[in-house]
């Protein structure tokens, strides 16, 4: 069993959403001691999603908050390249979900999203290798 795991942005504006349908199961898997691995694309994508949806103040209290989390593993590198063939392949994928794929690929963790395409993604490639 794996004890880490990819984090998308999906999972991590829930985490910090109340008002996000999946903000529980947010809050649950964020208490369990896994490492979590943030790719720095996600990190951007967050922020940014956050700032635009509710200001940059609640964005920078969030990577605060996010800092202050001892199993989280922020800005983490992922090869641009993999994901650039990610998202090439998989006409569904933005680049930043391809970066989370192509972690999840090369590290074999489980990914940690709400996001059905993502995970499809994921395992389509662990079916075919």
């Amino acid at each position: 069993m794996a004890l880490a795991r990819i984090a998308d942005t999906s999972r991590l504006y829930a985490l910090f959403n109340d008002q996000d349908g999946d903000h529980e199961a947010a809050v649950s898997e964020a208490a369990t001691p896994w490492v979590t691995l943030v790719p720095a694309a996600v990190m951007n994508e967050l922020l940014d999603l956050v700032r635009y949806r509710h200001g940059k103040e609640t964005a920078r209290r969030d990577r605060h908050e996010l800092e202050r989390l001892p199993h989280f593993d922020l800005w983490y590198p992922t090869g641009h390249g993999v994901a650039v063939s990610v998202w090439e392949t998989d006409p569904h994928s933005s680049l930043h979900d391809a970066h989370v794929v192509a972690l999840a690929r090369k590290t074999g963790f489980p990914l940690a999203s709400f996001d059905r395409r993502q995970r499809e993604a994921v395992a389509s490639a662990e079916i075919s290798s």
